[in-house]
């Protein structure tokens, strides 16, 4: 079965931004916008399904402030 893309919009502050476009270019994505506004980013992107299990996990991580 192939792996099917989804849209998917995120928002994370503009300083996880670059690592975050990083990764999810790593996993095929194809961005199709960034808006900045007071210190946050908001990306709209299509990505394969199968991978953003994994980013969701990774973005946990990343962003924990723990």
């Amino acid at each position: 079965m192939a792996n099917r893309r989804k849209e998917y919009v995120l928002e994370a502050p503009d300083t996880y931004m670059c690592d975050v476009l990083s990764y999810l270019n790593e996993l095929g994505a194809w961005f199709e916008g960034l808006e900045k506004q007071g210190g946050i980013s908001r990306l709209r992107f299509t990505a394969p399904e199968a991978g953003m299990q994994q980013f969701q996990e990774w973005l946990k991580h990343a962003t924990r402030t723990t």
